[in-house]
């Protein structure tokens, strides 16, 4: 049904702040003197490193996180050389919480959390582009699953009120079908009427 990756958008702050290292470092090497000369170079390259560190960090987050939703289970996957894996089965979820900052709202991503039953516990989506609209796919999955159950398995306070029976026929008190008035088993459903 959807399938999608951690948003860079997300990390907006990380990448900003390696461009801030790279104009700090060259403003710092451009306000050292002229003698410093390859000191200047290292001091520039220094600051560039750590912006370089910063940003194959990001690419590696976002790169290694897979998030799947299918008809039937929620997938996130996690990590490059060691991998992290949670899932969880549509018809044990509870509820959804999205989760948006200012960044978020403005750039259009958050983290959106499933909520699950017994051990099933959250499994959460960080950093997702577009959140409101995995959410919304999200639960018409779970609407459709609960349309198919319900039509497969309908209540008892589905099923149709049987007819008033006329002299000489009479209805299964289950399924509501006609049964000829001398039969004891239902011929629709097979149960023994009392």
């Amino acid at each position: 049904m959807w399938y999608g990756r951690q948003s860079y958008m997300s990390y907006v702050g990380s990448i900003i702040f390696g461009f801030v290292l790279l104009v700090v470092g060259a403003m710092v090497a451009a306000w050292l003197p002229a003698e410093a000369g390859s000191f200047r170079l290292w001091f520039f390259g220094l600051f560039g490193f750590y912006a370089l560190i910063d940003w194959v960090q990001v690419a590696l987050n976002v790169i290694s996180s897979e998030y799947f939703v299918s008809s039937k289970r929620i997938f996130i996957k996690r990590g490059i050389l060691s991998r992290a894996s949670h899932d969880l089965k549509i018809e044990w979820m509870t509820g959804t919480v999205v989760r948006q900052g200012l960044f978020g709202r403005v750039l259009n991503f958050g983290d959106v959390v499933f909520t699950g039953v017994g051990l099933s516990g959250n499994v959460k989506m960080n950093g997702v582009f577009d959140v409101l609209n995995v959410k919304e796919i999200v639960e018409n999955v779970i609407q459709s699953n609960k349309e198919q159950a319900a039509a497969a398995h309908p209540s008892p306070t589905q099923v149709q009120s049987s007819p008033v029976p006329s002299k000489g026929s009479k209805f299964c008190q289950f399924c509501g079908a006609r049964m000829p008035s001398p039969a004891v088993f239902c011929p629709g459903c097979g149960k023994l009427q009392l």
